[in-house]
């Protein structure tokens, strides 16, 4: 009885230290295993378009979701822009003073703007809105994709 308790308190400590979790009991009685946290993560879409100001906020509905990550942000205008910055920014659940401009671009000379981001680069709580805005002066006509994970 001791050896068998033994293996099982081994067993449990080797289950410990490579982050392992069971999943629970299968028809047959067995504990099925799974090695690591199963990541769940579906890549969404924001899609917006129009030729006024850009003013558009990405929030995520909490139930179910951690945190979200950037993937990409595509922006394209009918024609330079004229003028002002487009901005990202992180408007924090935590506060203002917590407010972060993640990216800024003039736009004088730009018709596209193409930003991929690296895993594990832009990660941000379910609980914080990202902003894109810009102040369309000259009316161009521009389409906005972002990218992002859940989890």
């Amino acid at each position: 009885m001791k050896s068998i308790v033994k293996k099982l308190l081994v067993l449990a400590l080797i289950l410990v230290s490579v982050n392992v979790f069971a999943v629970g009991p299968t028809v047959g009685g067995d504990v099925e295993l799974v090695i690591s946290d199963p990541v769940v993560m579906s890549i969404r879409q924001l899609y917006v378009t129009g030729s006024g100001n850009i003013s558009t906020t990405l929030s995520i509905e909490t139930m179910g979701t951690h945190y979200i990550e950037l993937v990409s942000i595509r922006l394209h205008l009918s024609d330079v822009g004229g003028a002002n910055n487009f901005t990202l920014t992180q408007d924090s659940a935590l506060g203002s003073e917590y407010d972060t401009v993640l990216f800024s671009q003039d736009m004088t000379a730009v018709t596209d703007i193409y930003k991929t981001y690296v895993p594990g680069e832009a990660i941000f709580d379910n609980n914080d809105d990202l902003k894109f805005a810009w102040t369309n002066g000259s009316t161009r006509t521009y389409g906005l994709e972002v990218l992002y994970r859940q989890r």
